[in-house]
């Protein structure tokens, strides 16, 4: 049985199967990875979760260090205003 609003997604975009992976950087949840199948219907089989799985853990580690370097350039950014006053 699939949630309302999934169903009409589903029939708004013409899909017949599709996962979803909700992606957590810093504790929240801002995107999902997601893979749809437009020609049939399909069973996800142990080897496309494990594949989709693998591609989720390096998508959030991008996320992640990018966060953390924006962090930091921020914060270097700011201690140079700092100095300048």
């Amino acid at each position: 049985m699939m949630r309302q609003d999934l169903e009409k997604f589903f029939k708004q975009y013409h899909l017949n199967a599709g996962m979803f992976q909700p992606i957590e950087v810093n504790g929240r949840t801002d995107w999902y990875l997601c893979f749809y199948e437009f020609e049939k219907e399909r069973i996800w089989d142990v080897e496309d979760i494990k594949f989709i799985n693998d591609v989720k853990r390096v998508l959030h580690g991008i996320f992640e260090r990018r966060i953390a370097k924006n962090i930091r350039a921020e914060k270097t950014r700011i201690l140079f205003e700092q100095q300048r006053m």
